[in-house]
């Protein structure tokens, strides 16, 4: 009898210890295990929960922060571009004034059709005052007065002639050619030998008979040129 009290109390010790040690079926399946088991389980497994949970946090770090990666080094880009400016396209660039020739610049002087020393400005009158004074009808048909064309202002050429000048005068001139020159035998209609047989036409410069062909004298700045007619090869007109 006292063996059995004695086996009761460790077969019953046995079997509790048998229970404790065997999980139980929770409904659906789930086996759960005893307090010290899990408590176990959690600190054994922590360290793989820490391996497998160390890969995927730095797998995703490469996420995170290669991403930000590839926009800091385009924003590092677009900030150096922009603080060198655009790059100008060469092809579109306008053509610099420095290659234009400098005869397109604009000249600082005033253009002129003639420069001032190639101009000369002269005086030209006419007159057949002599033959008016003695009557001769041909000298009054060219001018009442004697005056066919009173002092006149005319700028010309530089190298004009006083034959030039006389054609200028939009004067109805006769005139022939000789191996000497121009020898001028009518203006207005007031010809050689119709006031005499010693009349004609003779010119002066400033108050001087050049004795040349008109044709041969060249014009200065400021002459004065007078065309008159002469009844007396010009005898009268040194007076």
């Amino acid at each position: 009898m006292k063996r059995k009290n004695i086996l009761i109390p460790l077969i019953c010790l046995l079997a509790l210890s048998l229970s404790a040690c065997t999980p139980a079926e929770e409904p659906g399946g789930t086996t759960s295990l005893p307090q010290s088991a899990v408590s176990q389980t959690a600190e054994t497994s922590a360290p793989s929960s820490e391996a497998e949970s160390g890969p995927a946090a730095s797998s995703a770090l490469p996420e995170t922060s290669a991403a930000p990666s590839e926009p800091a080094a385009a924003t590092a880009s677009q900030t150096t571009s922009a603080s060198q400016g655009p790059t100008p396209d060469t092809a579109s660039l306008p053509a610099s004034p420095a290659a234009e020739a400098p005869a397109d610049e604009p000249s600082s002087a005033p253009a002129t059709s003639a420069p001032a020393a190639n101009r000369i400005t002269v005086t030209l009158s006419v007159d057949c005052r002599t033959g008016v004074e003695e009557g001769y009808q041909a000298a009054i048909d060219a001018a009442e007065d004697g005056e066919i064309l009173s002092a006149t202002t005319i700028v010309a050429q530089e190298g004009t002639t006083a034959y030039d000048l006389l054609l200028r005068s939009g004067l109805e001139v006769e005139a022939d050619t000789t191996i000497m020159g121009k020898y001028v035998l009518s203006i207005q209609g007031l010809g050689e030998k119709d006031c005499g047989p010693t009349s004609g036409w003779l010119y002066s410069v400033n108050g001087e008979f050049p004795g040349k062909p008109c044709s041969k004298y060249k014009l200065a700045d400021g002459d004065v040129v007078c065309w008159r007619y002469t009844l007396q090869n010009g005898a009268d007109l040194y007076q």
